[in-house]
């Protein structure tokens, strides 16, 4: 139900990235927090990438780390890579020990905003700064509302 009536603001990526997940995911909690009460009127959705690693249990710890309003959101391989794709998203796994098995995944960084409609209203990149995700956050709504 507040999939269909709020914007969302999804990102992606998984909870052993080293630095860009959680520099985007902290982003994140500080645009929300500069948009005061409107940010009621987004939820904040993280993607894993790696759904063979991150379970349920893992991806709520890592996202209430950063902020108890994001939802996290994993599936099968197959519906991880459906949603990717619907939200142009690229990932893929690096072998990092062939011995181990060990890997990572490299994966697009953006913070897309998404309407009520399911449209991309704008896909700002994971380095921008809190304030300029809060202020393109409230320049897309005004300009959605308007069309």
């Amino acid at each position: 139900h507040a999939l269909a009536t709020r914007y969302r603001l999804v990102t992606f990526g998984f909870t052993a990235c080293p630095n860009v997940c959680p520099l985007t995911l902290m982003g994140v909690h500080q645009a929300l927090e500069q948009l005061g009460t409107d940010a009621a009127r987004i939820l904040p959705v993280f993607v894993s990438v790696d759904p063979e690693r991150d379970t349920p249990r893992a991806l709520s710890a890592y996202v209430n780390a950063f902020d108890a309003r994001i939802v996290a959101l994993t599936g099968s391989p197959r519906a991880v890579e459906r949603v990717a794709q619907q939200y142009r998203i690229f990932f893929g796994r690096r072998t990092l020990d062939g011995k181990s098995g060990s890997y990572e995944v490299e994966h697009s960084a953006f913070v897309l905003l998404v309407d009520p409609q399911q449209r991309i209203r704008v896909a700002i990149p994971s380095t921008a700064a809190p304030a300029e995700i809060a202020a393109r956050i409230v320049r897309a709504v005004r300009e959605s509302a308007q069309t």
